[in-house]
């Protein structure tokens, strides 16, 4: 079953962000460390509003870090450290497995989640309403078919196998984006966007068929 989750989450700075200045935050990928999440993350909007919204994040008590990694008209790509995963972890609390991109715009965060029964769906709901606005746009249910990995390019096969033999998908993780960017001689950005696409591709073949 896949379902489209958009929260407005209560008292959240980057939500709070993208309302006030009008950015948009998509997060390509992420993953927990003992410091707390590290984000690669696509911030985009006016030219002249960027540096503000980056520097408002670096002043925020939740970020530790964030770092630019990339400049390009209206868009930036971020490389952050933050503290603050109410929402992510409550999906992953209920059973949910959800996919970058998750996006950030006008105060309210998107994801696609893909569960096994509805009733998962309905638990992040009811923890998540207690403090924020949910609204559960899509539900979908899907079949298993084929192989999933019949569904990527090569590129994206390629990606998705050397991250499985680096140790990208251990607990805990055994390689790091920069090492698997440069095993694959690609830039990070470019690395995260490859993988988020083939990570889409090879559930929504599994689920969808």
């Amino acid at each position: 079953m896949e379902a489209v989750v958009e929260v407005e989450h209560a008292g959240c700075y980057t939500s709070d962000l993208t309302r006030r200045l009008g950015v948009a935050i998509t997060v390509l990928s992420g993953h927990a460390t003992p410091e707390g999440s590290v984000g690669l993350w696509e911030l985009s909007g006016p030219d002249a509003v960027l540096p503000r919204a980056v520097e408002e994040l670096r002043a925020h008590p939740n970020v530790r870090r964030a770092d630019v990694l990339q400049r390009r008209p209206g868009s930036w790509i971020l490389e952050t450290l933050d503290t603050e995963a109410e929402v992510s972890n409550a999906l992953i609390a209920a059973g949910l497995v959800f996919l970058p991109p998750v996006l950030i715009a006008e105060g309210t965060e998107t994801y696609r989640v893909f569960a096994l029964e509805r009733r998962q769906v309905d638990r992040a709901v009811k923890a998540l309403a207690k403090r924020n606005r949910v609204v559960v746009r899509s539900v979908r249910d899907r079949v298993v078919a084929s192989s999933p990995l019949a569904a990527l390019t090569p590129k994206q096969r390629e990606t998705l196998e050397a991250a499985w033999r680096e140790g990208w998908y251990d607990r805990p993780r055994r390689t790091d984006q920069a090492a698997l960017a440069r095993r694959l001689g690609v830039s990070r950005p470019a690395l995260a966007e490859r993988l988020a696409r083939a990570e889409a591709n090879a559930m929504r073949a599994l689920f969808e068929g």
